[in-house]
């Protein structure tokens, strides 16, 4: 999604403060979202669309202005990450790592549910030699400014599902990509 298809899935203009970008993506989220339009696949892809066109603004915003930022900020480096077991600590607030999660998600399979104020995303992904599986990941802030995706995984088949720290490590290194 380019920047201007961006800014009107989100209906604001270009060069609107980021903050009129915020309260538009919040109040679009809440208008999208399974739990409040119903359960069905229009309503999951909308609030899918609405953060994929946040996340290409925000990118943006972030973005040098060698690569076509209007404020030429340079983009930070991924934060420091780790990965034990089922769970992957990043060293960043919880809705920054919220959108580097999801756009790891959105690579590793496909999103079918997204609820940035409870820090819980839900993506079905296909690995070779797998069954289709669930992956759920769940967000936690810690107090040490930390926050760490605890990662679910099953089979939708009921099949044994792949181990979820090979799945938690290929996440970690999608996070740790620069943007």
């Amino acid at each position: 999604m380019d920047t201007a298809e961006a800014r009107a899935v989100l209906g604001v203009t270009e060069g609107e403060e980021w903050r009129a970008v915020r309260a538009a993506f919040r109040r679009l989220v809440r208008a999208h979202h399974p739990d409040v339009a119903g359960p069905s696949t229009s309503a999951s892809a909308g609030v899918t669309r609405v953060i994929e066109a946040y996340a290409t603004l925000d990118a943006d915003r972030r973005a040098p202005a060698s690569a076509g930022s209007a404020t030429g900020r340079p983009r930070p480096p991924p934060p420091p990450t780790a990965a034990d077991g089922d769970t992957v600590t990043v060293h960043a607030p919880r809705h920054e790592v919220f959108f580097r999660v999801l756009e790891a998600a959105h690579e590793l399979g496909e999103v079918t549910y997204v609820d940035p104020n409870l820090g819980i995303l839900e993506t079905v992904v296909e690995f070779e030699g797998w069954p289709t599986c669930s992956l759920l990941v769940t967000l936690q802030g810690r107090a040490t400014g930390a926050t760490e995706a605890w990662c679910t995984l099953e089979a939708l088949s009921g099949e044994p599902a792949p181990p979820v720290a090979a799945v938690a490590l290929l996440l970690r290194e999608r996070i740790r990509r620069p943007g």
